[in-house]
């Protein structure tokens, strides 16, 4: 698992991204910026349509659990 940094160019990625949750674009440019292969969030609806895959962290758990 990875924490993304957020810096300057996540930010100026997530403005230019002219999605209208501000907070939502930040989460979506840190894993694009990083390779990242998803996201946990409890709000999986806010990214339906991220180019990014969501995961709960209920989900999280079983995949990790899982042989």
């Amino acid at each position: 698992m990875e924490i993304c940094t957020v810096d300057k160019s996540i930010l100026e990625s997530a403005f230019a991204s002219n999605l209208n949750d501000f907070e939502d674009a930040v989460q979506i440019a840190c894993p694009l910026a990083n390779n990242v292969d998803a996201i946990i969030t409890r709000d999986a609806k806010d990214f339906a349509d991220a180019p990014v895959s969501m995961l709960s962290a209920g989900k999280l758990l079983n995949t990790l659990q899982s042989p």
